[in-house]
């Protein structure tokens, strides 16, 4: 189902089942609300997203269950680079992918103004993640409170590999994509987000990871809180085909865990951390990662 250029949308009470690609397609739309939503699509095939919001705004989704191989909820501006998906609110759902259950921002999109609460995501490869390409993408004013993030992977190539949460501002520009790389036009990548209040129940740390160091300039992620958490890192069910990583696909370069036990790892990111504990309420071990 594909709604370009609509305004005032109503979807309540759907069940979709099995949709071989996108699902609900969202492009250039305003002022829609999705309640009580059931997608089951399968959890091997890929591009067979949930539902994917692009350059579209006040948005509220409520209610629901999705199933998906891949993307539960994707917000991006994939089809206009200049066109922010903004203004949304995310509550009360329960997710499962193979993939990434929550993507917020992709490569040179602009995202903005998101708040997510009361949401489960159960066994995915990656609960929540936002991808920026430095200088081009934005992510910023996200808050996301009172989640249980459970990270299992997958076998195959899907992105993600276990973990709870990823911010990441590395480059991935796909070479074959459609349009020229931008021109920078944003000093940050990521600024302004909250994690307050969450369960995460997942196989790798949370991954925090910018390609550049500020230097002269402003970091790349900024103002990133992250504020009462339980983080338990689970044994894999099954071994991880990309080893012990943070997964930092389609970027070039994944970064290695070094030891067991870590609960954060972070490079070249201003963060805020408070009372980051594990299911035993004893402090994890918060890892910046060097050169």
């Amino acid at each position: 189902m594909f709604f370009h250029q609509c305004a005032n949308l109503r979807l309540d009470g759907l069940r979709i089942l099995n949709a071989p690609c996108w699902t609900l397609s969202f492009n250039l739309c305003q002022a829609i609300k999705i309640t009580h939503l059931t997608i089951h699509n399968s959890l091997i095939l890929p591009n067979n997203d949930g539902m994917h919001f692009t350059g579209s705004r006040d948005i509220l989704i409520s209610g629901c269950h999705i199933v998906a191989g891949d993307d539960c909820v994707a917000l991006s501006s994939i089809t206009d680079w200049n066109a922010p998906c903004e203004n949304v609110v995310i509550s009360n759902c329960v997710f499962q992918s193979a993939s990434k259950a929550l993507s917020v921002g992709y490569m040179h999109s602009i995202v903005r103004n998101v708040l997510i609460e009361n949401v489960i995501v159960r066994k995915s490869n990656r609960a929540f993640v936002s991808m920026c390409h430095p200088h081009t993408g934005l992510v910023e004013n996200v808050r996301v409170a009172n989640c249980i993030f459970e990270g299992r992977s997958y076998g195959g190539n899907w992105w993600g590999n276990g973990e709870a949460i990823v911010l990441m501002v590395t480059p991935h520009h796909i070479s074959g994509y459609r349009d020229p790389l931008p021109a920078p036009r944003f000093d940050a990548g990521i600024r302004n987000v909250v994690f307050s209040n969450l369960t995460c129940l997942s196989e790798r740390p949370i991954g925090i990871v910018a390609s550049e160091a500020a230097g002269a300039a402003a970091a790349l992620i900024q103002n990133v809180q992250l504020k009462d958490l339980t983080i338990q890192i689970t044994p894999e069910e099954r071994p991880s085909l990309k080893g012990n990583v943070i997964d930092l696909a389609p970027g070039p370069q994944n970064y290695a865990i070094p030891r067991p036990g870590i609960g954060i790892v972070y490079r070249n990111a201003a963060l805020r951390l408070e009372n980051i504990v594990d299911h035993n309420g004893q402090p994890v071990e918060i890892l910046e990662i060097e050169g």
